[in-house]
């Protein structure tokens, strides 16, 4: 019992294994279709939850790795440098890609953001994110 309670704290301060949800906070993601040559764009959404919202003060960040088949103009997108958008409290990273080859893909990524209430704010980081790339 007491290592579930110890486990439940760890996910809940750190978040989940995909990041797609924990108690305070839902990462939505929005793949993206692309003809392979062509450009199309995925985003990914933070949401607070229970109060919680996007704390854009905080310098969110959101990096993926290397893909074969995905090309990106950049791996890193960063709130300081307005990759981040506040869509009424909802943090939002919208990401173009360019398949260089047919298949179904996902790029790998990691982000730290952060949620706030009226009184207090958490800080997520490390936080995996996942964003499927359809390549026709």
């Amino acid at each position: 019992m007491q290592r579930l309670v110890l486990v439940m704290a760890m996910v809940a301060l750190f978040g989940c294994a995909k990041g797609e949800d924990s108690a305070l906070y839902k990462v939505q993601v929005q793949g993206a279709q692309v003809a392979v040559g062509g450009q199309g764009t995925a985003t990914v959404r933070f949401e607070g939850k229970k109060g919680y919202h996007w704390n854009p003060d905080f310098p969110a960040r959101l990096r993926f790795g290397e893909t074969s088949g995905i090309a990106m103009d950049k791996s890193e997108f960063k709130q300081g440098a307005g990759d981040f958008k506040d869509d009424g409290g909802v943090g939002v990273v919208e990401i173009p890609v360019r398949a260089t080859a047919p298949g179904q893909m996902a790029l790998k990524g990691v982000a730290d953001f952060g949620v706030c209430d009226e009184k207090t704010c958490q800080v997520f980081r490390g936080v995996q994110v996942e964003v499927p790339i359809n390549a026709r």
